[in-house]
């Protein structure tokens, strides 16, 4: 690290007055399509972290360009390479060890300060820093699992914040009435600017108070200063983070998705539909009522009679089956002969035969049975929902889509062994496959005693999840893993459940 007086004399050689800097905050929006200094100096902070030449010929040409104003690019790469030097030096060491002479990152708006300073809009610094996480190498980040952790938290603040931009949730006009004078004029745009009037989240508020003091210990060589400032991090960053992943649940479950099979229809009318017409046939290439009963019957008659696995629990295997990538690499017919070879040695070959292109037909109905249009009921609901409801309530909530989940728990496991991984890589797919396991196994940390309403939803809702599922794994298995996301088994699961891999995604 730099000696911290050098950082001083460096900073007040490239300092910008306050008339500088609102012209250089003028200037860049006619050479970019940068909305101000806040999201540029996002940017340099992850191109700093990125091991980029900050502010060189090559950076300034990828993001400023002349446009109406030519002679402003020259005066705006001055700025910029000011404005990245101050950059390094507020991100050599923590906010607590620089001198007065080096301004610390600010976050806080405030009108009525008797000195000026530089402020910057936490939300479009959160969007240079997202876009910096595109446009630049993932950083080096060492061995130390804490450090990966505090740098997703983040970008996991700044993926909200991209998504509330996204929707449009910052588009409202603010008109400033007739008569208000300019100190009523700075309140109402302060009030405006407020957290809450941004949509800045509880967790994102708590992520951009952390961002001063992470950014340093990220690239910190020192083992022994970085354990000293992480130390002083971690009961922080690990408070933000269930936050941003509280919100993020709660936010895919308003929308339909999260934990539950993104079926929170139910309450809406869904209970109404479990009837017969409910499971008949469709186009599409979904089975027959009757051909489903008929498969189903001859495997209750001649293996279950046999104490042979349940139809369930076929289900739920062959439907891991079809969610896993490249899982036309796989025999069909080494796949269904394991489900029944033992009670099938007794067994005539015109039986075997027919089990076979029974199970055949039914692997084929799995993969059609989600795809459904926007006017159509969902069918081939698996396991029958109404199967376990004339039994005790407590026990049909103990029972309901329990082996169908066995079954699709030991068919992840045998067809896609790499499937934790993808879970670490993509929240969501997380956040759909733990429902399916959670049916008939806890992971530690994350137990959830379901009731019966939720089982029937949830069940009801697994043909559309395996489509979403498939599509999302497919997705990662053309991903490249990087290297710095591995986690060991007794790092934090990535998933953000605040236990060890071991005990959760691993242990699954």
């Amino acid at each position: 690290m730099s000696d911290q007086n050098g950082l001083a004399g460096q900073l007040l050689s490239n300092a910008m007055s306050e008339v500088e800097w609102l012209e250089y905050e003028t200037l860049i929006l006619e050479v970019s399509d940068f909305g101000d200094t806040s999201e540029i100096d996002g940017l340099l902070c992850m191109g700093w972290l990125a091991g980029e030449e900050l502010a060189s010929a090559a950076f300034i040409g990828r993001y400023f360009h002349p446009a109406e104003n030519t002679e402003a690019l020259p005066r705006v790469s001055d700025f910029l390479r000011r404005h990245a030097a101050w950059v390094e030096q507020r991100c050599a060491r923590p906010p607590a060890e620089l001198s007065d002479a080096v301004p610390q990152l600010r976050f806080d708006f405030d009108p009525d300060a008797e000195q000026w300073h530089i402020s910057f809009d936490a939300q479009l610094w959160l969007l240079g820093w997202r876009r910096g996480v595109a446009d630049f190498a993932t950083p080096e980040l060492g061995i130390d699992s804490r450090l990966m952790r505090a740098y997703v938290l983040i970008c996991m603040a700044a993926e909200q914040t991209d998504e509330v931009f996204a929707d449009g949730g910052l588009d409202e006009e603010f008109e400033v009435p007739d008569g208000v004078d300019q100190k009523e004029y700075v309140e109402q745009l302060l009030d405006l600017a407020s957290p809450q009037e941004l949509a800045i989240s509880e967790g994102v508020s708590m992520a951009m108070d952390l961002v001063p003091r992470v950014l340093p210990a990220l690239r910190e060589p020192d083992a022994v200063a970085l354990d000293d400032q992480l130390a002083h991090l971690d009961a922080d960053i690990e408070r933000a983070w269930e936050q941003l992943n509280a919100e993020a649940e709660a936010e895919a479950l308003d929308a339909g998705e999260g934990l539950y099979g993104a079926r929170m229809d139910w309450v809406s009318g869904r209970d109404e539909r479990l009837s017969e017409a409910f499971f008949a046939a469709a186009d599409g290439g979904r089975l027959a009522q009757e051909r489903l009963e008929q498969i189903e019957t001859l495997w209750n008659t001649q293996i279950v009679a046999a104490d042979g696995l349940p139809f369930e629990y076929v289900d739920g295997f062959l439907s891991a089956h079809r969610v896993t990538p490249n899982s036309d690499s796989f025999d069909l017919q080494h796949i269904m002969f394991p489900l029944f070879a033992e009670q099938a040695e007794g067994l005539d070959d015109d039986v075997v035969v027919e089990l076979v292109r029974g199970l055949q037909d039914f692997h084929a109905h799995i993969g059609a049975r989600g795809e459904v249009g926007e006017s159509e009921q969902l069918q081939g609901v698996p396991a029958q929902v109404n199967r376990h409801l004339e039994t005790d309530e407590a026990e049909a909530a103990n029972l309901l889509g329990a082996r169908w989940s066995e079954g699709f728990r030991a068919g992840l496991s045998y067809f896609c062994p790499v499937f934790g991984t993808y879970l670490q890589q993509d929240q969501m797919l997380f956040a759909l496959i733990l429902p399916m396991i959670q049916l008939s196994f806890q992971p530690e940390g994350l137990e959830h005693e379901f009731t019966l309403a939720e089982r029937r939803e949830l069940v009801a809702g697994i043909p559309e999840t395996l489509v979403e599922i498939a599509k999302r794994m497919e997705r990662q298995a053309h991903t490249p893993v990087r290297q710095a996301d591995k986690v060991g088994r007794n790092d934090p699961c990535p998933c953000a459940s605040g236990k060890k891999y071991k005990k959760c995604c691993g242990a699954s």
